[in-house]
Parts: C-alpha cells; structure tokens; sequence
C-alpha cells in the first residue's frame, strides 16, 4: 500500500478494509445489474418489437423521463443527506426504498392493451416510476462509499469490487434472458415472468448489503444546507462537473452500443445467437480491466487510466466499423478490446466520483455525498436516456420495420449506432477528462485541510 493510502487510514483513524468489507459492498451490485441492465438491453427491443410501440415513441419516453431527473434526483440527494436514523444517513433507502423499485420493475414488462395512446401513457407513467425509486436505491448505494472509507485506493478497489459483482449480473441477464423467455409459449410471458425472478434476487442482495456495510466516515459537525444551495453545490465542484460530463459523454456512447447490439447480431450479422457470445466476451474482458484498474491506481493516477481506457474503447470500436461482418474473428477481437477499455472505465468512475465529495466540502465548507451522487446519477440516467432515446429516434428515421429484412438504410444505421456512435461520445470523454485536475497530491492536500477545519 503507497504511503498516500496509509496516512489517510492514520488520519481518520479507521481500521483497513479486508477482503470481507469489499465483498459485502460489491455483492449489491449484482443486485443493480440485473434491474438496470434488464432495461438498458431489453427495454427498447421489448417497446418496439414485443409491447408494439414505435421507435420515435420509445425514444420520447426516455428523453421525458430524464428530463424529469433533473428535479427529481437533486432533491432525492438532498433529502439522503439530511436523512438522520440509528441505521445511519444512507442504508435506511436500501431497506425501504428498494420495494417500490421492486414493484416498478416489474410493471415495466407488463403489456396492458390500452391503444397506442393508452400504452405509451403507461410505459411512460412506469418508466417515470422506476427512475425515480431506482434513483432513491441506488443512490444511497452509491454514497456509501464516500463513508465507508477516504482512503482513495480502498475507495478504487470498492469500485472494483463493484465491477466484479455487477459485470457477472450483466452477463447473466445477457445470456440467461433470451434462453429463459424461448421456454414461454411468448416473449410476452417470459419477459414478465423473468423479470420476477430478477427482481427478487435484486432485493435479496440489496439488503445484504444493508445487512454488513457501515457508515464508518463521520464527520465531527455537517454544515446544513438548504434545498435552494443544491444547484450551487454542484456548480462549485469543478471536478463533479468535469467527472458528471464526462460520464453523460460515455455513458451515452455505451447505451447506444449496448442497445443496439442485439439489432447488430440480428438484422446485420443475422446471427442473433451470437449476442450471447459478444455479452460473455464483454464482461470477461471488462472484469480483466476492472482488476487492472485496482492494481495500477496505486501507481498511475485515475485521469490517466480513465483516459486509456477510453482509447481502447474508441480504437475497439472503429475495428468493429470496419470489419466485414464475415470476419467473425476481427469483430470478436475488437469486442473483446472494447470491453477491456470500458472495464477500466467504469472501476475509475465510481472511484472519481468518491473523491468528489471531499473536494466538494474543501470549496464550499458543505459535506454532500447524496447531492454529489445524485449529479452522477442524473448525468449517468441522462445519458441512458440520450443513448436510448436517439438510438430509438434514428432507428425510425432510417425506416426499420421490427421482424423484417431491413433496408440498407436501416442497416447501416444499426451499424454506425453500435459503433461511430460510441467511438464519437468515447473521445468526447476523453478531451473532457484532460482537464481534471483532482490528483493524489492536491487530494492529500484537501484531505489534511478539512481534517484541520474539523478539528
């Protein structure tokens, strides 16, 4: 462990993390997976292929429901962080708020005939629903790590240890899904009752985390703040801003790749079997990249890993752009290079966003880990509904016809979505990354001056 890491553990007078602590926060993360990623790779093909609506209509939901985010999730953050029980500030949401999560998620695969009308209003009214309780779940997930340690190693290896946890749940809901819906006379009762399944593994795990994590950072004396103080908060912190646009450029690039994925297999490569394949490959190499992360961040900064794990996500990409879809091995290569980069990715991010926090208190004498997670999960669900909601919008556009030989039109716009797509919001992220400044001397530093404020 680097000298940074001890004194920080000296510093606050908390024991080190064991292997026990990392797992029992990473283990929720299955839990999420399997509710988000449900969504983020079924929800669309199951609108426009299974539910009947449109395309443009899917993607209008997104952009509806995002846009109601933007209140919804400051004030969801503000009221985690003036939330006052035995059980601490943010546990309490993981016992409690995950119920109606569990409801919301499943209505979302429930197919009432209501019109054309009817049903978007519902899908839209449910989408809403689930948002807003995945917002009050997760996100006091996401804040505990900021008060389960400020040791900024620890704090990349709990986001590894998420990376383990959740990547496998993204590969079972990949690989399990279709199998397990072709066992239903229709896809109209698999989804549904599969989602079920999911859902009750999701809560199971997510109150185990409630279970074993503590609240182990406790500042002497918080500075309240107002409802009115949020959005001054949030502007203040530079490095948030940098790390929340950073993530809405990502973010959107692998929503797009991630939707479109099973129309890339189905209606280009026309091996829809083969999206199994290309989710197995993804999450082995992402799970390579998120251990690579933890071992390197204690040598390399995290804007400098951020970045080169974009590259390979860009550089994957652009093979995959160019690739003859009969050059099955180039494609598999290339994928297997895109996974890697977004492994490295996502272990940085959660880590960034931790260490936000602290900067945020130095610049405005305010500890706010629910506003800072709630700026991330606003810019991360933004950037769902921006990946979701153009993917939907440019798949009309190009005249797609669900179950249908596509046009070339149609095709090729599959392909630019699952790859141009993803390479453009790739190196966005990286030029803005460029300018994060937060690294471990100046963390060292703000960490040293808030301890002599509280003391």
């Amino acid at each position: 462990m680097d000298t940074h890491a001890a004194k920080y553990q000296a510093d606050n007078r908390l024991s080190p993390l064991t292997l026990r602590h990392f797992a029992a926060y990473g283990a929720g993360d299955f839990g999420f997976a399997v509710i988000y990623h449900m969504v983020g790779l079924f929800l669309l093909y199951f609108y426009t292929d299974i539910y009947g609506i449109s395309a443009a209509a899917a993607g209008i939901i997104f952009l509806i429901a995002r846009f109601w985010d933007a209140v919804n999730d400051p004030v969801l953050g503000y009221l985690s962080d003036r939330t006052e029980t035995r059980w601490g500030k943010y546990r309490p949401y993981l016992l409690f708020a995950v119920l109606p999560l569990a409801f919301f998620n499943i209505l979302l695969f429930i197919t009432p005939d209501f019109g054309s009308t009817g049903k978007f209003i519902w899908a839209l009214v449910i989408y809403i629903g689930w948002g807003m309780t995945y917002t009050a779940t997760n996100l006091p997930y996401g804040s505990l790590a900021a008060v389960y340690t400020q040791n900024p190693v620890e704090r990349t290896s709990l986001a590894a240890s998420r990376m383990f946890f959740g990547m496998p749940g993204i590969l079972f809901i990949a690989i399990v899904t279709p199998i397990f819906v072709s066992h239903f006379s229709s896809e109209t009762i698999g989804y549904p009752v599969a989602v079920v399944f999911y859902t009750i593994i999701a809560v199971l795990l997510i109150w185990l985390v409630f279970a074993l994590v503590r609240e182990r950072v406790q500042p002497a004396e918080r500075e309240p703040y107002s409802i009115r103080e949020i959005f001054a908060l949030v502007y203040q912190n530079k490095a948030l801003l940098l790390v929340s646009a950073a993530v809405l450029l990502q973010g959107s690039a692998n929503t797009i790749r991630m939707m479109m994925a099973k129309y890339y297999f189905e209606y280009n490569l026309k091996q829809p079997d083969l999206f199994q394949i290309f989710m197995g490959i993804v999450i082995f190499t992402m799970m390579i990249g998120a251990v690579f992360a933890a071992m390197v961040n204690k040598k390399a900064s995290k804007r400098s890993l951020f970045i080169f794990g974009m590259l390979f996500f860009v550089i994957g990409d652009l093979g995959i752009y160019f690739s003859p879809y009969t050059h099955l091995k180039t494609i598999i290569l290339m994928t297997a290079l895109t996974g890697y980069g977004s492994g490295i990715v996502y272990t940085l991010i959660w880590a960034l966003v931790a260490d936000t926090v602290e900067y945020g208190e130095w610049k405005t004498g305010k500890r706010a880990e629910g506003v800072t997670y709630a700026s991330y999960s606003f810019f991360g669900k933004l950037a769902s509904a921006v990946g979701g909601g153009l993917g939907g919008l440019l798949l009309s556009v190009s005249g797609y016809v669900p179950h249908a030989v596509q046009t070339p039109a149609a095709e090729h716009t599959i392909l630019a979505l699952f790859t141009l797509g993803p390479v453009i919001g790739g190196t966005a992220a990286v030029i803005v990354m460029c300018f994060y400044k937060l690294d471990d001397e100046l963390f060292a530093k703000i960490l040293e001056e808030l301890e002599s404020r509280r003391a």
